[in-house]
């Protein structure tokens, strides 16, 4: 749970910082493309918004939510030490969602965050495992 923890760390932050451009790198095109999200205004809820706007919040959001999880695995580290049968459902639940963010990564955006979806989803899988011989040495 340790491993998987410090490897969300690093997954927010690369998302965060890499994952969210603030200025065009790749040409024209893209600058015109970045140029057109952040001038696009539209309504939502009774309020104006830029769709540049919405596309830094959401990638923003997914950081501050990777982040969450990366503490929730390492207080479940804790946990699944202590009560290992309390912290399997709830280790479980994280690793059907990190399997699932995978199979999206991969099929939406690209290698890097399938890889560490993937090798984290490994620690998890583990985790649940582990769990189970600790259910043993506990009893």
């Amino acid at each position: 749970m340790r491993v998987a923890a410090v490897l969300q760390t690093l997954f927010a932050f690369g998302h965060t910082v890499g994952g969210t451009p603030r200025v065009a790198k790749r040409g024209a095109q893209e600058a015109a493309l970045f140029d057109a999200m952040q001038n696009f205004r539209f309504d939502v809820t009774g309020t104006n918004r830029r769709h540049w706007v919405f596309y830094q919040g959401f990638s923003l959001t997914v950081g501050l939510y990777l982040l969450i999880v990366a503490v929730l695995f390492w207080q479940l580290g804790e946990l699944s030490r202590r009560e290992p049968a309390t912290a399997r459902p709830l280790i479980t639940t994280l690793a059907i969602g990190e399997i699932g963010l995978a199979v999206l990564s991969f099929q939406y955006f690209f290698i890097v965050p399938a890889a560490f979806s993937i090798v984290i989803s490994f620690c998890l899988v583990t985790a649940v495992f582990l769990s189970y011989r600790g259910d043993r040495a506990a009893g």
